[in-house]
């Protein structure tokens, strides 16, 4: 059972992304009363499914550059937690990486991710959509896009 858990987590967490991320595709006449958390939790849910495919250990990106769930590089990292008064956190643990992340979207810093430019400019929308409908109908969530660079 032990060895399900942690897929079942992640099958949970991917569900309620393609769920969210279905959801918001179709755009209402009642869009401008969606609170803005929700939109914020959008945002995030389709840029670390950009970054990392939402997996954490073993991911490197930018030539092992950038490391875990919200692909941050060391230094950005370490320049952040200063700047958001949490010293202790931790550049390889996944929990501090997704508050982290989360802090850096509210507070102006999405700009420090490639997918957060790409959402702003309106190529991830669809890339990520396409992805939630393939993970609906059991099919890989990133097949061939994102490749795990780790290091050894």
């Amino acid at each position: 059972m032990e060895v399900y858990g942690p897929m079942l987590r992640e099958f949970v967490i991917f569900a309620l992304a393609a769920f969210l991320l279905v959801l918001a595709a179709a755009p209402t006449a009642e869009d401008e009363c969606v609170p803005r958390d929700i939109e914020l939790e959008r945002q995030k849910i389709i840029i670390l499914q950009c970054e990392s495919s939402c997996r954490h250990e073993g991911v490197w990106g930018d030539g092992g550059r950038a490391y875990g769930i919200a692909q941050f590089h060391e230094k950005t990292f370490n320049a952040m937690k200063k700047m958001a008064g949490r010293p202790g956190l931790n550049w390889r643990d996944k929990d501090d990486q997704l508050w982290l992340f989360d802090w850096a979207l509210r507070n102006g810093h999405a700009h420090n991710w490639t997918c957060a430019r790409w959402l702003a400019a309106e190529i991830v929308p669809a890339f990520a959509i396409k992805k939630a409908h393939a993970l609906v109908k059991g099919s890989e969530l990133c097949p061939t896009r994102q490749k795990d660079r780790s290091n050894g």
